[in-house]
């Protein structure tokens, strides 16, 4: 039987690679790492992680051009850990209010006892007073129990063109391709593999992901 981990070697995207059970244990797990802004000149960094395996520490980083990162901060990691583990951060004092539109990239560089690192995709938010477009999707209803609705904006910058559903362990689940030109789709878990227990939802354009939600389906 081959188990599937979410590789976060690349900073950039998830690839999914396939291991054999006698291999190492399994990594850390990143289900999903948001980065919102929160009022107006700090942001708010939140992640999730499952099966964490001999870890060290996240070192937050931000940069203003995704060419240099600047540690912003530190969290301590589970170290070893097979349940779901929530985490946050909090950047203060972040946007100057000068500037009518500033965007702020982050990224996560994990830390294994060993030394190792991996960095997380980069996240972003955008601050200032100019109104720009933006891509808002929504989910619900979540907890969930027969199945979730997903919702967006037709004016969103990204359309999505599928819908990804991977479990804990960072196995795909269930994929369903979204119709063109629709606002929502509805996902019937009775005609998935979905049943209780939590899930990420990537929504993706083409071959990137553009949004992550995390799922919690209960007892059906």
């Amino acid at each position: 039987m081959l188990v599937l981990f979410w590789d976060l070697t690349n900073g950039t995207n998830n690839q999914l690679y396939e291991i054999l059970p006698n291999n190492a244990p399994l990594p850390l797990n990143l289900i999903s790492f948001e980065a919102e802004k929160f009022e107006t000149q700090d942001a708010k960094l939140t992640w999730t992680t499952a099966n964490e395996e001999n870890t060290s520490n996240f070192e937050i980083q931000r940069s203003f051009d995704k060419k240099t990162w600047t540690n912003v901060g530190n969290v301590g990691a589970a170290g070893y850990s097979i349940d779901i583990r929530n985490y946050s951060f909090m950047d203060y004092r972040v946007y100057n209010g000068r500037d009518s539109r500033l965007p702020v990239y982050y990224r996560l560089n994990m830390v294994d006892l060993d030394g190792r690192q991996r960095y997380s995709p980069i996240e972003s938010v955008i601050f200032g007073n100019t109104t720009v477009a933006s891509n808002s999707f929504y989910v619900y209803p979540n907890p969930a129990t027969d199945g979730v609705q997903v919702e967006w904006d037709a004016d969103n910058i990204d359309q999505p063109t599928s819908l990804e559903f991977y479990d804990v362990t960072g196995k795909l689940i269930f994929v369903k391709k979204v119709s063109t030109n629709a606002v929502r789709e509805y996902v019937d878990f009775s005609q998935t593999a979905i049943h209780s227990g939590v899930y990420l939802l990537r929504i993706m354009n083409g071959s990137e992901p553009i949004e992550h939600k995390q799922i919690v389906v209960g007892g059906r």
